[in-house]
């Protein structure tokens, strides 16, 4: 293996590199290491920036493997860092990294144990940054900006944005970019901003907003946990779409805010958008904590689907869901979809008006191996809603399998579905954390002795999943 001690080196780096420069492994341990403006260096392993040593990066570094960072940096350097390994990648060490510019390309990920610092563009083209505590954020400067973010490519966790004006916090929750806007009057040590997939928790709703309406609804199922490390003035927009919304386009849309117990109305400016999609702005404000999507008048949320579950049963895949509020005749279309992308109806039931109804619906030629589902929910007069999605799967037509289980040095996973060939699949904890990534094939042998004892889940493209044991 090749590698490169910089303490041994230091001199000759230190002068700055600006021809193309490769290792296997770089570990800078005291010394200076110097990347010019138009140089660049490829790193197919890890890197290591000891305690005591210099580091700036004015030209182009490509990282594989882990970036440890041990140095205090005082001040980011002008040049670009890209992720792009085809396995997990970490950020770890005692100090920040400050950057320049970062570019995320590796399918399987980053996460953070450290702080990463942009006073430069970050450009997300594939895979998540997993930032999962405040002491281990993504911190934008008063400069800092990014590009790119989508579903595929985003932060999943904590993100800071240090200075004023209007800033897209680009966070999601893994699966789905679920952004929110914040325009800063004043920020006095930066604005942090999380992303739930869940109920931030009842309350009463109050007349002591910056509107004095009350509100009467707000959506369970998703939430923005904003709050500035110091003191910050500012209006949010929350953006809404067919991902974890319950709410109608209507003119009584609010943005809601949680405040201990209660829900306040924080108001509702520039509304644009449908059903399908919008963003609605609220007041200035100077205090925080949660945020959502709410709604002035119960008839904004006409129809509160409780529940929608699927499941698999002897003459085929059953649907069953609860509502409540059925003020209105209310049609429920069932879309399914192979692929979670395109989705045709195969059926509508119509509702019963009732202040809570029960329904169910029996698709008897289910699609195999996976079938994704939803509910399109319609009333008179007013924009589609849609359910969240559920998939099910055939197991008797699966076409995955995976051997032996327990594992000890090997998993090999067969697939008799070659139209997945080449797409990306992953193992991952039952933390979340992506361990490995892989393509698949019609065969796939996996070396598995490198990993602890323990239960691990393998994800493949089709959306499903498979656990087994390390020994």
């Amino acid at each position: 293996m090749n590698h490169i001690y910089i303490k041994i080196l230091g001199l000759g780096l230190a002068a700055g590199m600006s021809l193309p420069a490769s290792a296997q492994v770089l570990y800078n341990n005291g010394a200076e290491l110097y990347v010019s403006s138009g140089g660049s260096l490829q790193v197919n392993g890890d890197m290591t920036n000891a305690s005591g040593s210099t580091f700036t990066n004015n030209g182009t570094i490509t990282l594989t493997g882990m970036l440890t960072n041990n140095q205090t940096m005082a001040a980011p350097s002008g040049g670009t860092l890209t992720f792009n390994g085809t396995g997990a990648q970490t950020l770890s060490g005692s100090g920040s990294y400050l950057a320049g510019n970062v570019v995320v390309n590796n399918p399987a990920g980053i996460s953070l144990s450290s702080k990463l610092v942009i006073s430069g563009n970050m450009t997300f083209t594939s895979g998540d940054i997993v930032a999962a505590t405040t002491s281990a954020q993504v911190v934008f400067t008063s400069t800092g900006t990014h590009s790119g973010a989508s579903n595929s490519s985003h932060v999943n966790g904590y993100v800071v944005k240090e200075g004023t004006g209007t800033f897209s916090y680009p966070v999601g929750d893994g699966t789905n970019l679920q952004k929110v806007d914040v325009n800063l009057s004043a920020n006095g040590s930066g604005l942090q901003v999380k992303y739930d997939a869940g109920n931030a928790g009842s309350g009463t709703y109050t007349t002591t907003g910056t509107e004095a309406t009350p509100l009467a609804i707000y959506n369970t199922l998703e939430y923005w946990d904003i709050s500035p490390l110091s003191t910050a003035t500012g209006a949010v927009t929350i953006y809404w779409d067919n991902v974890n919304n319950i709410v109608s386009a209507t003119p009584s849309l609010r943005v809601a805010h949680k405040s201990a117990t209660n829900w306040l109305n924080e108001g509702g400016l520039n509304m644009t958008g449908n059903a399908a999609a919008g963003s609605v702005t609220s007041n200035p404000l100077s205090t925080w904590s949660p945020f959502t999507l709410g709604a002035t008048a119960a008839s904004a949320l006409p129809v509160r689907l409780l529940n929608f579950t699927a499941k698999t049963v002897p003459s085929g895949n059953l649907l069953e869901w609860t509502t409540v509020a059925e003020e209105r005749q209310t049609s429920y279309s069932i879309e399914r979809s192979a692929d979670a992308k395109t989705y045709t109806s195969i059926g509508t039931v119509q509702g019963q008006g009732a202040q809570k109804n029960d329904y169910s619906f029996l698709d008897e030629q289910p699609l195999s191996p996976v079938a994704y589902y939803r509910l399109r929910i319609t009333e008179p007069g007013s924009d589609a809603n849609y359910s969240p999605v559920r998939m099910l799967r055939d197991e008797a037509k699966a076409s995955w399998s995976i051997s032996p289980v327990p594992s000890r040095d090997y998993l090999v996973i067969a697939n008799s579905n070659m139209a997945l060939n080449g797409q990306k699949a992953w193992i991952s904890d039952l933390q979340g954390k992506v361990i490995l990534s892989f393509k698949i094939d019609e065969q796939v042998r996996l070396t598995t002795d490198h990993l602890a004892a323990g239960m691990y889940i393998v994800h493949l493209p089709d959306g499903q999943r498979m656990k087994f044991i390390k020994e």
